[in-house]
Parts: structure tokens; C-alpha cells; sequence
């Protein structure tokens, strides 16, 4: 273990200027088009808070994990890009830990509780409104964070402690402790294995009712449109936050198995990049897929356009009349020397 960690360590310090220019470059980009997307999704669910739709919380709570997760890497790794090192405090190493792992649980059970959600709004409808009320629906989005909270909790009351990776560039647990990397696998596995079996009994049901539309043009219950469109929404989410961490996964078990960090530093680089990505997409997401996230999105480019098209504007009315002023002072000037020498 130690002398992996040495030789990532080497890796990282090794680097040339123009390397760490780019890596930086490229997190920071992430970093920032991540928290500027989730804080307008956030913005657009305060708008809209009036609708009283359920569903908006779990995106509300979606975008709070990822809008920390994105937060503690700003703070926390591109520093340690920047300085080749890890420059703080070992407590910041911890809480860096804590925070990664609470984020990454918190999100998984944040979508498995939205895909139940889901499966009663589309198939299970007469018990929908009796389980998920705003109340309720706030009780259990609190459950699933403090669920969350077990998993990076136990690892330091066993007496764990999260290590500097300088391969992954933040604190990532050890391996010799394996009741801590079995509880995180153990709720992706289950909080997958219900989000699965959910959207297939929900498009299951959907196909179903569409194909009953077909046959009978008369008004047959069922879901909705807008419930479909945010079904499949949440669904994307779903497959875009697989996508991301699945080579994680893959990586993890490797290391696990092999008991140390083995694979190059550019594999653990790609590690971090594609797990900050997935808290990236969802606001990109939401924009394509929901005609209100999308009109909202319009609002606020089109209000950032007409104030920097104002602001220019102003500065260029600003300087004319500034020009002007200084004509005229200058033609006052040359008058009252003409009159000067005449006299």
C-alpha cells in the first residue's frame, strides 16, 4: 500500500508545468459548469416551489449532494493539483472523506427513493398521494441522508482513517478495513437493484398504457404526459450517473483486490474526473429532456444576455459623453484664445 501510494505520489510531483496547467484547466472548468448548473436547477425549484410537485425535492436533494460533492473538490483538490501535495491539515483529509463518501451514498438513495416515487405516481396511482405527501416526502429525502451518514461514520468509529491519494488527488479510505468498502457496495448494489426493478415495472406499465390508447381512442387512465417526460428525466439520471461510475467501480474492485493502488496515475486522474462528472450532468439533463427546466434555463441566459448588452451599452454612452465634454471644453478653450489674441 505504502509504496504505491510513493510511487503516485512521485507521479504527481513529477509533472511537468504545461501538464499541470491542463489538468487544472480541465477541473476547474468542471468544477465551475458544475456548480452553476445545479445552483440554477436549485434557483429554478425555488421559482416553482408554489407548484407543490413532489418530485421536485428529490431533484432539489440531487442538486444539494452534487452542489457539496463539486464544493469540497474546489476547495480541496485543485490545490492539491496546483501544489503537487496535499497542503492542508490531516482533519481536512478526513472531513474531505467523510464529505466524498456521504455525497456519492446520499445520491444513490436519493434516486433509488425517487425512482419508488415514481413507481407509484405511474403504476401503483391509488397510493400515491397517501404516501407521498410534501411532509413525508421531506421525512424520507432526511432518512436517506442520514442512512448516508453510516457508512463514513462507522468506518472512523472502527477506527479507520481516510489517507491522501495522490493518484486520485483527495482522501480515500484504506483498504485494509473492509467492513467500510462492503457497506458502500452493498447500498449501490441494493439502491440499484430497486431502481431497476422500479423503471421496469414503470415502463413496463407505460408501454401498456400506450398500446391500450391505440386500440381505444376513448379516455383511458393511466399517466401522464408530463408524469412520462419526468419518469424518463429521472430515468436519464439513473443512466448517466451508471455511466460515470461504473469504470469507478471497476477500478475499486481491482485495488481492493489487489490491496494496494496499482494502476497508473492517469486511470485514478480519469477516476476523479468522471465522478465529479456525474454530479455535472444532471442540470444538462434537465434541459433537454424538461420543457420547464428548459424555459427557465432560457429566462435566465437571455436576462445575463440583456444585462451584458446593457452594461456594454453604458460603458460605450459613458465614454462618448465623455468625448463629447472634452470637445467642448477644448472647442470653449480654442474660442476663448481666439478672443484672447484678437483683443
Amino acid at each position: 500500500m505504502e509504496k504505491s501510494l510513493d510511487r503516485l505520489q512521485e507521479d504527481l510531483a513529477s509533472r511537468g508545468t504545461a501538464r499541470i496547467f491542463i489538468e487544472i484547466f480541465v477541473f476547474f472548468t468542471e468544477f465551475i459548469i458544475g456548480i452553476l448548473g445545479n445552483f440554477l436547477v436549485v434557483w429554478v425549484l425555488y421559482k416553482k416551489r408554489r407548484d407543490g410537485k413532489v418530485i421536485h425535492y428529490f431533484i432539489a436533494a440531487l442538486a444539494v449532494s452534487d452542489i457539496l460533492l463539486i464544493a469540497d473538490h474546489i476547495f480541496l483538490t485543485t490545490p492539491v493539483l496546483a501544489l503537487s501535495k496535499w497542503p492542508f491539515h490531516d482533519i481536512f483529509c478526513q472531513l474531505h472523506g467523510i464529505l466524498n463518501f456521504l455525497c456519492v451514498s446520499a445520491s444513490v438513495l436519493v434516486m433509488a427513493a425517487a425512482a419508488v416515487n415514481r413507481y407509484f405516481q405511474v403504476v401503483r396511482r391509488n397510493y400515491y398521494r397517501l404516501i407521498f405527501t410534501p411532509r413525508r416526502t421531506k421525512l424520507i429525502i432526511c432518512a436517506a441522508w442520514m442512512l448516508a451518514c453510516i457508512t463514513p461514520t462507522q468506518y472512523l468509529a472502527s477506527g479507520g482513517r481516510y489517507i491522501f491519494n495522490p493518484g486520485k488527488c483527495f482522501c480515500f479510505q484504506e483498504y485494509s478495513l473492509q467492513l467500510n468498502t462492503w457497506l458502500v457496495y452493498a447500498n449501490v448494489f441494493i439502491s440499484m437493484n430497486v431502481i431497476i426493478l422500479c423503471y421496469y415495472k414503470i415502463f413496463r406499465t407505460i408501454q401498456n398504457h400506450q398500446a391500450a390508447m391505440k386500440e381505444n381512442r376513448n379516455s383511458i387512465s393511466g399517466p401522464s404526459t408530463q408524469d412520462i417526460k419526468v419518469t424518463r428525466t429521472l430515468f436519464l439520471t439513473v443512466v448517466g450517473f451508471l455511466i460515470c461510475w461504473t469504470p469507478i467501480l471497476v477500478i475499486d474492485i481491482i485495488d481492493f483486490v489487489k490491496g494496494e493502488f496499482a494502476l497508473p496515475r492517469e486511470l485514478y486522474f480519469l477516476y476523479t474526473y468522471v465522478g465529479v462528472l456525474s454530479s455535472v450532468i444532471n442540470p444538462f439533463i434537465y434541459g433537454a429532456m424538461n420543457p420547464m427546466f428548459r424555459e427557465e434555463y432560457k429566462k435566465v441566459f437571455r436576462i445575463a444576455t440583456f444585462r451584458g448588452r446593457n452594461s456594454a451599452v453604458v460603458h460605450v454612452e459613458a465614454a462618448a459623453g465623455v468625448s463629447s465634454v472634452s470637445g467642448r471644453n477644448r472647442g470653449a478653450n480654442d474660442t476663448k484664445s481666439t478672443e484672447i489674441e484678437a483683443a
